[in-house]
Parts: C-alpha cells; structure tokens; sequence
C-alpha cells in the first residue's frame, strides 16, 4: 500500500484508519463495528491488550484499531487522527499517544474501548 510507506507510523495503524473510514470484508464501518462488538460478546477473553504485538486475534480486518481511530477523532477531530497515525510503530509508542491524545491512561483507554466496542449493536442498525 502506497501510504504506508508515505507515513513513519505503523502500518496497522493506517489499515486501522483505512477499516475505519471505509469497512472491510465487503461492509461499511457501522456494519464492521456490529459483527465485532458480537465476536468480542462471545470471545470476552479478548481484550485491547491481548490485540497487541504479532498476534493476529483481531479477525483480520482491524477493527480494534478503527474503534481507537473513531475514539482519537471523537475527542480531537482530524488533526489528533494525523498525530495517531505517525505517533510510531511500537505498541508502547501506541499507547502513549492513545494516552495523550485520548487525555486518559491506559487502563481507562482499555475499558473506554470496549465499552464502545460494544456500545454497536443490531439495534443500533435501526
């Protein structure tokens, strides 16, 4: 992918943005969040720690990361996004700009995002 060697941050995170912005496995982003917010009710040992690293427990399609994006924009708009996306490639790296930018430590980070995780529903289809 051409942006991914335009920006210095981690590559996960532009696949993030991109699941974000756009869906994946043919859905948008709405339907994306639904089909993962009911994974994690029936994988409740998943959490945002236990997607971290080289493991590959996130379905593939990254929308672990494109709930942070949804976070980052929620609370600092565009502008907090770009900074997530270049804040570098190493889960510490990650987490201290979650942590700047969200203004909230990791543990709140942590429960903030499964909260909204879940907070996607079929009913919120309606």
């Amino acid at each position: 992918m051409a942006i991914e060697t335009e920006i210095e941050g981690s590559p996960a995170s532009v696949r993030s943005a991109a699941t974000w912005l756009g869906g994946t496995l043919a859905m948008d982003f709405p339907a994306t969040a639904r089909a993962y917010a009911e994974f994690l009710r029936a994988h409740p040992d998943i959490t945002l720690d236990s997607l971290l690293g080289p493991m590959e427990r996130d379905v593939g399609f990254r929308p672990a990361g494109a709930l942070l994006c949804l976070m980052v924009h929620e609370r600092g708009g565009t502008a907090a996004l770009k900074q997530l996306l270049v804040s570098g490639s190493s889960d510490e790296e990650l987490k201290a700009a979650l942590e700047r930018l969200l203004g909230a430590t990791w543990p709140t980070i942590v429960t903030d995002w499964h909260a909204k995780a879940l907070s996607f529903t079929a009913s919120a289809a309606r």
